[in-house]
């Protein structure tokens, strides 16, 4: 008669969601042993919690945690991975017993090797040297062609690995598991007090950057005068080529290129400080109708040139982020982005952008509005200058340089012409004319009389009259 044994088993599933289907796996490995924690196991429990008392960074836990692994499994070459997005996989950040250079190696996250398997069932995975499945390539050709890992949890996913590698003639099995999974197990409690530790810094040192970003902003309502500090600061959590700030006018549909600056001193033919585009078509406009921010990354600057057009490829931008400056939920701007060669934008320069976004939006609207202001008390001083002009002298000649200086200044033209015109002769007679310029004005000879209708202009020594 055949008697059955029971074991206590634990079973644990993963969905994965693919493009086009969900996929199941499931985990089933030998539960913990009847009557508690092995005397072994429990052991080794306390002398791993020692490692945390007496241990500095989570690097020095790292060395220790390793020679503990590595004198557990006899001697056998233990590793630590992490997963690095840049890497596109799990990169051996430590090593014991195993031959030089070997730390930096990358596993690729689609690889279906021992590290992935072990991250990808979230629990120990096990490759056995007579398996079908592959083991670690450079492993293989250091002779240890099996291997056995356990995950290190993260926060929302792996963190990464430690695994213990074997040879054909010195094998683990399934029964040494238990051991890597408790030093797993408690590694990934130290590894999230790191994370955790290394977040808040990083948390705090952000916040006190965005703080100084927003003191610096609201210091001067000239955006002009403190825009260069702005960019280097900014500039130290999102690296860039190129940054600018526009206003948008909606009810226009344009958008002005408020101010920019490109870090190697260039600019781009027609998109410089204060020139106005169409919203229509372009990515700035895309983020004024969703007040959602986007970027984009593209493979050259001639690919960049033809999406986004504007930017000629000898400009050699290849990404554009582009974030929402909001205000009482409506889009006022822009604060956008331009990345050169080497450098790739994500999603947490999205992020990233977004929070330096809220610090200045209130600043450059209440700027805005002061240049505004300025210039329309401007305008209002030239034009009561412009009176009291008018009012001094009943000859006019004696006045007109002064008041075409005056003039010039309130509307911003070049030349100031006073014409005399006879309807009932048809004729127009030019009296005076002052042109200006940079370097200031000047006189115009234009005393003549010409006829109103089929009039051509001549030429004078200062252009086009």
């Amino acid at each position: 008669m055949r008697t059955a044994v029971s074991s206590p088993i634990e079973v644990s599933l993963r969905v994965i969601s693919g493009q086009d289907q969900e996929l199941v796996r499931a985990v089933i490995q030998r539960a913990n042993r009847p009557g508690g924690i092995a005397p072994g196991i429990s052991d080794l429990n306390a002398r791993i919690r020692q490692i945390e008392l007496t241990s500095g960074d989570i690097s020095e836990i790292y060395d220790r945690v390793l020679e503990l692994a590595s004198e557990t499994y006899s001697g056998r070459p233990v590793g630590i991975w992490r997963y690095k997005e840049v890497n596109s996989g799990y990169v051996l950040e430590r090593a014991h017993n195993m031959p030089e250079g070997m730390v930096g190696s990358v596993v690729p996250v689609n690889e279906n090797g021992l590290i992935t398997q072990a991250t990808f069932v979230q629990g120990v995975s096990v490759i056995p040297v007579d398996s079908d499945a592959p083991a670690e390539g450079f492993m293989v050709k250091n002779g240890y062609p099996g291997g056995m890992a356990a995950v290190i949890g993260g926060r929302f996913e792996p963190y990464g690995a430690i695994s213990v590698f074997f040879s054909e003639d010195d094998q683990l099995t399934a029964d040494d598991i238990g051991d890597l999974q408790t030093i797993a197990t408690e590694l990934s409690r130290f590894v999230l007090s790191a994370l955790s530790e290394e977040a808040l810094e990083r948390e705090s040192a952000l916040q006190a950057k965005l703080a100084e970003i927003g003191r610096i902003f609201s210091s001067s309502h000239r955006v002009q005068d403190i825009f260069g500090e702005f960019a280097r600061l900014v500039g130290e959590i999102i690296p860039f080529s190129r940054i600018t700030l526009t206003e948008i006018d909606l009810p226009s549909g344009t958008f002005t290129a408020r101010f920019t600056i490109n870090f190697d001193e260039s600019d781009i033919d027609g998109w410089g400080a204060g020139t106005t585009h169409d919203l229509e078509g372009t990515s700035v406009g895309y983020v004024a109708e969703t007040v959602i921010g986007q970027y984009m990354n593209f493979d050259d600057a001639e690919a960049f040139s033809k999406a986004l057009p504007g930017a000629p490829p000898s400009s050699g931008l290849v990404g554009a982020l582009n974030i929402p400056l909001i205000v009482s939920g409506e889009v006022i701007g822009t604060l956008t982005f331009n990345t050169g060669v080497g450098q790739t934008f994500t999603e947490e320069s999205l992020r990233l952008g977004e929070r330096v976004a809220a610090q200045i939006s209130g600043s450059f609207l209440s700027a805005a509005l002061s240049e505004s202001l300025e210039k329309e008390a401007a305008r209002r001083n030239s034009l009561n200058r412009i009176d009291e002009i008018i009012g001094s002298n009943l000859d006019f000649s004696e006045v007109f340089d002064d008041f075409a200086v005056a003039f010039a200044d309130a509307v911003g033209c070049d030349l100031v012409v006073i014409t005399d015109v006879d309807f009932k002769a048809d004729t127009l007679d030019q009296l005076s004319g002052l042109w200006s310029s940079r370097a200031g004005y000047g006189r115009c000879s234009l005393s003549r009389v010409d006829k109103l209708a089929g009039r051509e202009y001549e030429e004078s020594d200062h252009g086009r009259s």
